[in-house]
């Protein structure tokens, strides 16, 4: 985990990264992670309003379980996102829609939608595209419900 970790730290392509300490492992919780900053979007406005930083996202990385038809699951690490700005570049299809998708500008109360991003790498391993269905979850039960 910590190996795939760096690989992307690595394709960011950022020039700087904060964190609140070392990433706890939580093996009994959603994925497994423990999230290192308290309130990162909170604190990723603070440092965007600085004049000299372009961008400030927060990422949260997260162990899900994927599978294409609902019965056979791979566990990847996945990258929570908005869905787009200076730390996501969409190269097919388009960015989560809806006026209220589940983010919700970080607070996580908005309707669920659904929608996956997935890198071109995972498209082309699993033969999807635009429009196709895939289960996602922190959790098999979960996945499979997504």
């Amino acid at each position: 985990v910590t190996e795939t970790g760096n690989e992307l730290f690595n394709e960011a392509d950022r020039d700087l990264w904060v964190t609140g300490g070392p990433i706890n492992l939580a093996p009994g919780s959603v994925g497994a992670f423990q999230n290192p900053v308290p309130n990162a979007h909170t604190v990723a406005t603070q440092i965007e309003q600085h004049e000299d930083v372009q961008t400030a996202v927060p990422l949260a990385f997260q162990v899900v379980y994927v599978s294409t038809d609902g019965e056979e699951f791979e566990t990847i690490v996945g990258s929570g996102t908005p869905g787009a700005g200076g730390s996501v570049r969409i190269t097919a299809g388009e960015g989560f829609t809806g006026p209220n998708t589940h983010y919700a500008d970080g607070n996580y109360s908005g309707n669920f939608t659904h929608q996956a991003l997935v890198s071109p790498e995972f498209a082309a391993q699993h033969n999807v595209t635009v429009g196709d269905s895939i289960h996602v979850g922190g959790t098999i039960a979960s996945a499979r419900a997504h």
